[in-house]
């Protein structure tokens, strides 16, 4: 597998998130990785509907939208990019839609049914502090990790400023992020 799965959770196009995974991206794509990017912000997905359909059909959801696909990524993939900002102190909403419709990547006693995928995840915050939010962001590795996804690498933006609208990310941090595109071989 040579497969980039993104899931974007910022609800800002040109947000300080998006301008972060849009360079991890760039790196791996720059060394012949595939990335393939989620928008979590699309109007067309759905909520989970504790319906049991996936517990009973081959784990994949019966829902027909947006994120139908992203099952055969994910287990496709042998990386998952997850980035969200943090809005009041929590991940967004629609990043929070996206860890519910995970439920088919496990079985019935939530036993991993895809694991070993490299798991990076992305954050911005209006706090100056890095561990701020600390607490938040070990419940989401700890949710993901049920899938058997190991979090390789954390990257948190801090001191988003929320009144600017067009939020430029220090080109340091971008090329970070970049470089850690190019390391996800």
């Amino acid at each position: 597998m040579n497969k980039i799965v993104i899931f974007n959770g910022s609800p800002r196009k040109k947000g300080t998130v998006t301008q972060i995974i849009n360079e991890i991206a760039k790196g791996a794509r720059d060394i012949g990785r595939e990335v393939i990017t989620y928008d979590l912000n699309n109007p067309e997905i759905r909520d989970c509907q504790g319906c049991m359909y996936c517990k009973k059909n081959n784990n994949f959801c019966c829902q027909k939208d947006y994120l139908r696909s992203m099952y055969q990524d994910i287990v496709d993939s042998d990386t998952i990019v997850f980035g969200s900002p943090i809005y009041m102190h929590r991940i967004t909403g629609q990043s929070k839609i996206w860890i519910d419709r995970l439920y088919p990547m496990v079985d019935i006693e939530h036993n991993a049914l895809y694991p070993n995928k490299k798991l990076l995840t992305v954050y911005s915050q209006g706090a100056s502090i890095e561990y701020a939010f600390a607490e938040e962001f070990e419940y989401i590795k700890n949710i993901l990790k049920i899938m058997g996804w190991e979090e390789v690498e954390r990257l948190i933006y801090t001191s988003s400023n929320p009144r600017d609208f067009s939020p430029k990310v220090s080109d340091e941090f971008l090329e970070k992020a970049y470089t850690i595109g190019k390391q996800l071989a």
